[in-house]
């Protein structure tokens, strides 16, 4: 287990992470927040390349930035080394010279990419480089791997596989898997649960089911012009409001009676609820967190 104690780090002037508290168990665990909400400086503390300027990390009761700790977890960088000059053959060879890694394994995913395995790394795409480490740290044997940004410049076929195998870790090896990104499209139907950065702070955390029961998109239609200050007048804590024609698309924090309350109100012709995408429903946790932050300052 990864065991973050109510951590803070400075970065020059800047509070990078803020009296920063959570637990990590196996699974997968999605790490959102805008650039700049304090992601990657995060995993630079749990892998022992920075040390918290207050608080502690343990993992497995030991402290991040110890030889034990260091030797079973995996950091995947937004931009990770390879040596000047190597073949993706001899970058492969060269991670498994320092880490307990499977070779096997990585060449057998390499196979999956269509790869040059002679190839000189530096003459791949983004992409292609991107494949090509997210293959390295997935035949890695550490029981605790962390992708910042993993998944940028992939095409839709690249992401789909390396999901897959994302999920065959964790579940094979009982892996604890932490992914950041700033894209939340990216980990839908991949993390078991989300974390929102804000300014180097948990913002929150939930996972999809519990976001659904949080909040409400309805879909209305109305007679006459209708502005979001009328809705609020109402008791409704709107999140989202936009208006297409006479249709209307209002997100809001799901009360009891949030629906009843336009229907009453405003009387529209027709409010149906909609469904709510995962990507959706992570950005309304975002806005409403931004919003308890600016009220709580």
């Amino acid at each position: 287990m990864i065991e973050i104690k109510n951590i803070s780090k400075k970065l020059g002037n800047t509070l990078a992470v803020n009296h920063f508290s959570m637990d990590f168990k196996e699974g997968i665990s999605g790490i959102v927040g805008e650039n700049g909400a304090g992601k990657s400086t995060l995993f630079r503390l749990i892998s022992g390349i920075y040390e918290p300027d207050e608080g502690e990390i343990l993992i497995d009761g030991n402290k991040s930035f110890s030889k034990k700790a260091k030797e079973n977890l995996f950091f995947l960088t937004d931009d990770p080394y390879s040596p000047n000059y190597s073949t993706l053959k001899s970058m492969t060879e060269f991670y498994a010279s320092l880490f307990d890694m499977d070779l096997e394994r990585c060449k057998a995913l390499i196979e999956k990419t269509g790869l040059d395995q002679k190839e000189n790394i530096n003459n791949f795409s983004k992409g292609m480089r991107r494949q090509a480490f997210l293959c390295v740290a997935l035949s890695m044997k550490a029981k605790y791997l962390l992708l910042d940004e993993a998944f940028d410049g992939l095409d839709p076929l690249a992401m789909d596989w390396i999901k897959e195998e994302i999920i065959r870790k964790s579940m094979e090896d009982k892996s604890c898997i932490l992914i950041a990104s700033h894209n939340i499209e990216i980990l839908n139907k991949l993390v078991d649960k989300y974390y929102v950065l804000r300014k180097g702070t948990l913002a929150t955390t939930s996972d999809e089911q519990s976001m659904k029961n949080e909040f409400i998109c309805l879909q209305c239609y109305f007679s006459k012009d209708v502005c979001v200050d009328d809705i609020r007048k109402l008791g409704v804590y709107v999140l989202g409001f936009k208006k297409i024609g006479a249709v209307y698309e209002i997100s809001a924090l799901k009360q009891n009676d949030t629906k009843d309350k336009i229907v009453n109100g405003l009387n529209p012709t027709i409010c149906e609820e909609l469904p709510i995408s995962p990507t959706d429903l992570i950005a309304l946790e975002m806005e409403y967190s931004r919003r308890k932050e600016f009220i709580n300052e």
